[in-house]
C-alpha cells in the first residue's frame, strides 16, 4: 500500500522538515493545502513552489474560490516552471461557514473550468474531491455523482474522499462510482482522530456522521493525551489495513500537521502490511 500525505504551511514551522519526515516514513508525495485567501493563499504558493526546487515531490493545491483566472493561471505557470506536475484541483468554499459559493466574476465558474486548464498543460496527475456521504451543497447523491464524472471528463485522473470513519462507507462509494461508470481511482481520505472534539466539528460541517463506537473508544479521553494518541493511531492503522484487504492500494492522510501521530500511523500500517504481504516493494 502506498502513502500520500497532505499537510498545511505551518507558520511556526520547518515545512521542509515536516515533508522529509514524511517522506522517510513511507509517503510517495507530500500535498500542500491551498490557504482560504490572502496570507495563508500566498504561503501555500511559496511553500509548494519551495518544496518542488527542493526536490521533494509535491502535489500542489489549487482552489476557484476568490481568484481571478489570471491569478490562478498565473501561479499554475510558475509551478510548471518549478516542475509540479502532480494538482488538487478544487472549487474552495463559499465566503463564511453556510454561505453558498459564488465564484469571482473574473474567475473560474467551477473546478471544472480549472480542471481542464490544468489538463491544458500537460499535468501527470490532477486529483479533484470526492464525498462518499455526499457533498453538503449536493441536490442529492447521484447529482453528486454526475459531477464527479464531469470532472473526470474534464481531465481528473483520481478523486481522494472526505474523510469518514467506516471502512464500508468508503467500499460502498466505491461500488457506487464503478456503477455510474467513473473510472478514477478513488483514493481514500483518512483524518487520524488527533483530537476527538475537533475532528467531530470538522464532521459535522461536512456532513461526515460519526459512529457510535468511534465516540465510545475516545469517550473520557481529553485528559490523557498519551492514551488518545495510542488510540487515535491504532483505530486510522486499523481502518487503513480493511481497506488494504479490499484491494484499495493507497491511502491519503491529512495529517493537519500532527507529525507525530501521522508517522505513528505511517509506521504501523508498513509493520501490519508486512505481516501480510501487501507492502509495495
Amino acid at each position: 500500500m502506498k502513502l500520500s500525505i497532505e499537510i498545511f504551511p505551518p507558520k511556526n514551522g520547518d515545512t521542509r522538515e515536516i515533508a522529509t519526515s514524511f517522506l522517510r516514513a513511507g509517503a510517495s508525495h507530500i500535498s500542500v493545502t491551498y490557504g482560504a485567501g490572502g496570507s495563508d493563499q500566498l504561503l501555500s504558493k511559496q511553500e509548494s513552489l519551495s518544496l518542488a526546487i527542493l526536490g521533494v515531490p509535491v502535489t500542489a493545491h489549487i482552489t476557484v474560490a476568490g481568484q481571478t483566472r489570471q491569478e490562478v493561471d498565473e501561479i499554475l505557470s510558475v509551478w510548471h516552471r518549478a516542475g509540479i506536475r502532480r494538482f488538487v484541483a478544487l472549487r474552495g468554499d463559499g465566503d463564511g461557514p453556510g454561505q453558498p459559493f459564488t465564484p469571482h466574476p473574473d474567475g473560474y465558474p467551477s473546478s471544472i473550468e480549472l480542471i481542464e486548464r490544468i489538463a491544458q498543460m500537460g499535468a501527470l496527475q490532477i486529483s479533484v474531491a470526492a464525498y462518499p456521504n455526499g457533498h453538503p451543497d449536493s441536490r442529492s447523491p447521484d447529482a453528486d455523482l454526475d459531477f464527479l464524472k464531469r470532472k473526470e471528463d474534464a481531465g481528473a485522473t483520481e478523486a481522494i474522499t472526505q474523510f469518514f470513519f467506516s471502512a464500508d462507507t468508503y467500499l460502498r462509494f466505491r461500488d457506487r462510482c464503478a456503477a455510474a461508470g467513473i473510472g478514477l481511482d478513488i483514493i481514500p481520505g483518512i483524518m487520524p482522530v488527533f483530537d476527538f472534539g475537533k475532528v467531530a466539528s470538522f464532521a459535522r460541517k461536512c456532513g461526515e456522521p460519526i459512529p457510535s463506537w468511534v465516540a465510545d473508544r475516545f469517550d473520557g479521553l481529553e485528559e490523557k493525551p498519551e492514551m488518545h494518541y495510542q488510540v487515535a493511531a491504532a483505530t486510522a492503522a486499523s481502518l487503513c489495513e480493511r481497506l488494504a484487504s479490499e484491494s484499495v492500494s493507497r491511502v491519503h492522510l491529512y495529517s493537519c500537521n500532527r507529525v507525530d501521530l501521522t508517522l505513528a500511523i505511517a509506521r504501523l500500517i508498513t509493520a501490519g502490511l508486512e505481516r501480510f504481504g501487501k507492502l509495495d516493494a
